[in-house]
Formats: structure tokens, sequence, C-alpha cells
């Protein structure tokens, strides 16, 4: 049965805090203070679960008063390309929403736009190179 969770960072589980670090860190070779900026406390962290299993996180970070940041969205290795990704980006907007956001934006890493744009998402500007990979700036409006 799949759930979801959401958490302050300092709340996070060893497991919750190491997906990350396996995705962005060790796959993408990004430096830890790159990943972990110092900053994770002013974001509400999102976990799927199935079962006592981690399957994908995201985590979500007010902007204004009607905009909220989606980022870090990650799904375990071996389980990608099975929706969960999208059901992660999903349960963080309906987070946002039951808050009050009517905005959302993330910096995507170029080669998933297609996966955010068949999520409703658009890219705004150029594309520009954070921690050595091409990203780009999306939005969306939360319905």
């Amino acid at each position: 049965m799949k759930n979801f969770v959401y958490k302050t960072y300092n709340d996070m589980t060893k497991p919750e805090y190491q997906l990350r670090y396996d995705v962005f860190v060790v796959e993408q070779n990004m430096k830890y203070q790159e990943e972990f900026e110092g900053d994770e406390e002013l974001f509400l962290h999102c976990h799927l679960y199935d079962g006592g299993e981690l399957i994908a996180c995201a985590r979500m970070g007010q902007v204004d008063e009607e905009t909220i940041r989606i980022g870090r969205i990650a799904v375990r290795k071996n389980l990608r390309g099975k929706g969960y990704g999208k059901m992660i980006v999903e349960f963080a907007e309906g987070e946002a929403k039951k808050q009050g956001y009517k905005k959302t934006f993330l910096i995507a890493q170029t080669y998933a736009i297609s996966f955010y744009e068949k999520l409703g998402y658009v890219t705004v500007g150029d594309e520009f190179i954070e921690v050595n990979i091409p990203h780009i700036k999306m939005t969306k409006t939360l319905s």
C-alpha cells in the first residue's frame, strides 16, 4: 500500500536522507555541500512509501504568499519509470494547494523537461548550468 508523508528536515529518517544522497551526490556526482545547502529546515520534505519501502522524495518551500518551489525530486534508481516521480510531484502540488498556494515552480534538469511538461509545467527563460548540469526554470498554475 502506497502512502505519503511529509515532515521537516530534522524529522527525516536515515533512509529518507540517504535517497537524496544516493541520487544526487552518488549518481549525479554533486558535492555534498551542493545537495545539502544548509537551508533544508526551510523546506517540507515529502516522501512516498510502498509498505515500508521508501520509493521517492521531493521538497517544497515557500517563495511568496502565492508561490511554492518544488525540488530535489528523486526516485529510487531501481523503481524509475513506474510513475512514482509523477506521484510525488502531484502529492507536493496537492499539499501546496491545501496550504493556499496558487503557483509552483521548479528548476528542472533539462533531460527531464518532457516529464514536467506532461505534468503541466512550462519552461521560463533560458537554460543555465547549475552544479555542472544544464537546468531550466519551469512554472505551473495550481488549479
